[in-house]
């Protein structure tokens, strides 16, 4: 994702490239927004595999069984393989923070007040990571942290 006027992005085609798969998604600014979209997604949908894990465990399925069970269906996604990993493995080195993820969902919070939108959901993410912040999880792992607060502290298994 890259924003800039295309003759300009052409000039940097070779070293974006290099970084991988390079999209222009329009204007200055325009890349920094689509960050921020993926990030209120991850948000999401890390809060949505602690929601179901949490049911998974409660239920007394057996979680990695689940997950092999979704793999290449609907509800299948990266996040769902190796986060969802980390989560049923209780494996929980901190790799994207609570702090990160407050700051892309306070990024996201303004840009749909610039645009006049008000989606719930990236309300609510937010008040989660702004309480985990209170707590004293700002510099833990946002996996860790989505689980603890769904679903009560984590032990190693």
């Amino acid at each position: 994702m890259a924003g800039g006027e295309a003759h300009e992005l052409a000039r940097a085609e070779a070293l974006l490239e290099a970084l991988g798969n390079v999209v222009r998604v329009g204007g200055a600014g325009a890349g920094h927004a689509v960050k921020i979209v993926n990030q209120v997604i991850v948000g999401r949908m890390l809060e949505a595999i602690a929601d179901a894990l949490a049911l998974v465990e409660k239920a007394g399925l057996d979680p990695r069984l689940v997950q092999a069970a979704l793999r290449g269906g609907s509800a299948d996604s990266r996040l769902l393989q190796v986060r969802g990993t980390r989560m049923i493995e209780r494996e929980f080195a901190a790799r994207g923070t609570v702090r990160t993820m407050l700051k892309d969902g306070r990024f996201g919070r303004s840009l749909a007040e610039s645009v006049g939108a008000e989606p719930p959901h990236l309300r609510s993410l937010v008040g989660v990571w702004e309480k985990l912040m209170l707590s004293g999880h700002a510099d833990d792992d946002c996996t860790v942290s989505i689980t603890r607060l769904l679903n009560g502290p984590c032990t190693p298994r």
